[in-house]
């Protein structure tokens, strides 16, 4: 094994006090709706890197839970942890997918087909885990091959 780096993570949040100039943080009248949610989340390794390891999801329909899973990268697990993730998955009955399973029959279908809203407690950094980046002139962000589709 390498050399570990240094690293410093730090994060800072700050409470708004009063009402803010800001027009993205306007109140709405109309609170946003949404039927259908994908809530999910990522684990990675400790070092520099953060490559991904595994990920837990739930898919809600009108408030219920609908489709819950594990998913995982076989080759960024040592044998034990992935011993104890697919006894864990097998003896909860909790369904299991390798990451690009969970890319084409999960995210991807929901997010993209369905238009389901995706929650996570830090979304950047989980896509990031689970994106594959082609270079090309300017970055063009994919997800398993799949083009990301952003609306007008």
């Amino acid at each position: 094994m390498g050399k570990m780096s240094k690293i410093a993570v730090r994060e800072y949040t700050q409470e708004v006090e009063g009402p803010t100039s800001n027009s993205f943080f306007k109140p709405r009248e109309d609170p946003l709706r949404h039927d259908r949610v994908l809530v999910f989340d990522t684990e990675t390794t400790m070092d520099q890197y953060q490559n991904f390891k595994i990920g837990s999801f739930q898919i809600y329909h009108e408030g219920f839970i609908q489709h819950e899973g594990l998913f995982y990268d076989p080759s960024m697990l040592a044998e034990k942890e992935k011993e104890a993730f697919l006894s864990y998955a097998r003896k909860n009955e909790i369904s299991l997918y390798l990451l690009n399973e969970f890319i084409d029959k999960v995210f991807y279908p929901e997010v993209f087909e369905l238009e389901t809203l995706c929650v996570g407690f830090n979304i950047p950094f989980d896509i990031r885990r689970i994106s594959k980046y082609l270079p090309k002139r300017h970055f063009m962000k994919k997800l398993n091959g799949h083009p990301i589709k952003t609306r007008k």
